[in-house]
């Protein structure tokens, strides 16, 4: 009984002294942290922003195009850089700088230094002016009639059936006329009429017998203005059909071909310039 009570003793003096030490750690372990600085509050990290949507990319205009069964009497006759100064302002929608126009029409308005003669001459002007806007507004399809030299038709190719003509050859180069060259003329789909197809023999052999004696020929383009080009003052028209005559004015031959542009293929390194031809004022 007496070693009985002596473990029990023993083993409470164990508990309590076990408990003493526990007490002192959990002293300890408080006080060192209450002795820790206080933690930062973390900071929320900004999101990044997001990215702009692109803006949208606007669609081409869509433009006019030809009714190729529009009859020839229909077609007004193009002769002058005047008429395409018109054609230019009625395809872009630019504001008319009528000083300028009425220089172009009128060769007093152009010469004088008189002022008050300047200002009472525009006001005869401007009535002109805005009518051939007007009727340059309301006219698309034009026909324009230019030289065809001897060297400008290739020899006939039998394989093919037909002659190459080299006024259509380059899709960069531009027509203008003499009375006012700062407008130009340019064919969209010219390179579709760069060769000229002539089946019939007797008109191939015709017009080899001409090609040969050096005749010129003419070509009667006719076309629809739809386009310009404001980066070097440029009407752009496409060709319904033309018709080759010789000098006398008899038809030898038409030709329609497609209205859109030919394919475009890849640019060449060194492109040639664009190469311009001069129209004769009043030749047609």
């Amino acid at each position: 009984m007496t070693f009985a009570r002596m473990y029990t003793t023993g083993t409470a003096l164990a508990a309590i002294l076990a408990l003493s030490l526990l007490s002192a750690c959990s002293d300890d372990s408080t006080d060192s942290s209450a002795k820790q600085p206080p933690t930062a509050p973390a900071t929320a990290t900004p999101a990044a922003p997001a990215a702009a949507t692109p803006a949208p990319v606007p669609a081409a205009p869509v433009l006019a195009q030809p009714d190729v069964t529009t009859p020839a009497d229909r077609y007004v006759t193009l002769e002058s850089g005047n008429q395409l100064m018109f054609q230019y302002y009625a395809r872009t929608g630019l504001p008319l700088d009528y000083g300028r126009v009425a220089g172009d029409i009128s060769n007093e308005y152009r010469q004088t230094t008189d002022a008050f003669r300047q200002r009472d001459l525009l006001a005869a002007l401007k009535p002109r002016i805005d009518a051939s806007l007007a009727q340059a507004k309301n006219t698309s399809y034009l026909r324009m009639d230019f030289d065809l030299y001897s060297s400008q038709l290739s020899a006939y190719d039998f394989d093919r059936k037909g002659f190459q003509l080299e006024p259509f050859k380059d899709a960069s180069s531009f027509r203008y006329f003499n009375d006012n060259n700062r407008f130009h003329i340019a064919f969209s789909n010219a390179q579709r009429y760069a060769f000229l197809p002539v089946a019939d023999e007797a008109t191939a052999r015709l017009m080899e017998t001409l090609r040969t004696k050096y005749e010129n020929l003419v070509v009667r383009a006719y076309l629809f203005a739809n386009d310009a080009d404001t980066s070097n003052q440029t009407v752009k028209a496409i060709v319904v059909r033309i018709v080759l005559l010789d000098k006398k004015g008899r038809e030898l031959v038409q030709f329609a071909g497609p209205t859109t542009p030919e394919p475009v293929a890849a640019a060449p390194e060194s492109p040639p310039a664009s190469r311009g031809k001069a129209l004769p004022y009043g030749y047609y």
